[in-house]
């Protein structure tokens, strides 16, 4: 119960008012959830410092782009405290309205939508106008507030989408990785005829063991309808 309360920085900080004034002991209990607190005297500890890392999602980790044609790189933040973000590549933080290159036809636009009134979830997104195969490669998104730092990559490409997912890129896997998956495959559909095999040639064979039986059976009536006759 205690991990589940400690997830909650809103909670935490209303617990800590309680606490100050109250001196509720047991809540005690949640601070070994955030190591960077534990020492720490409970009436000592500021808001601010409930905090949790900043969690990232994006729709795809590989973006198809076309050369000459914008493109958007989107990223989804939650966080509490809000956290501050922005997208780096090669090492480089990239700013609003600014160009990869000088005197370049590409720009970098940052677009911040909030999806909650409070900005504690809200998108990140970075729109890169006419690029060129020097603005392929993997761009991260980077957010950071009191509880820690969270990034995630995104990779652009001038690739064909169609031949990355017939290469099994959808599937994240390498050529070596696809083709032991494929020999596999196969290995496992030849397990499987063999085992029909086997299995239609029992049948077969209890098949004509039954009918040698049944013939058996009817020949020996037969001899002894003959004698009877006799």
């Amino acid at each position: 119960m205690y991990k589940q309360l400690g997830r909650s920085p809103r909670f935490l900080t209303a617990m800590r008012e309680i606490c100050f004034y109250d001196q509720l002991q047991f809540f005690y209990k949640i601070l070994k959830y955030f190591s960077r607190l534990q020492g720490k005297q409970w009436d000592l500890i500021l808001p601010a410092e409930f905090a949790c890392k900043p969690e990232l999602r994006m729709p795809s980790e590989r973006v198809f782009a076309a050369e000459g044609v914008d493109v958007t790189l989107a990223c989804n933040i939650v966080g509490s405290p809000v956290p501050q973000a922005r997208w780096v590549m090669n090492g480089r933080i990239l700013n609003n309205n600014t160009s990869p290159q000088p005197f370049s036809d590409q720009t970098y636009l940052l677009r911040e939508r909030a999806v909650t009134h409070d900005g504690v979830e809200r998108w990140l997104n970075l729109t890169i106008t006419s690029p060129s195969e020097q603005e392929l490669g993997e761009y991260l998104c980077v957010a950071e507030n009191n509880g820690g730092v969270a990034e995630r990559g995104v990779t652009l490409t001038f690739d064909d989408p169609a031949s990355y997912l017939a290469g099994g890129g959808m599937l994240g896997l390498t050529e070596e990785q696809l083709t032991i998956l494929v020999g596999a495959a196969v290995a496992v559909l030849l397990l499987a005829l063999l085992v029909l095999v086997v299995c239609c040639c029992c049948i077969c064979r209890r098949g004509d063991k039954v009918r040698g039986k049944i013939l058996i059976v009817a020949t020996t009536e037969t001899r002894c309808r003959m004698q009877i006759l006799r």
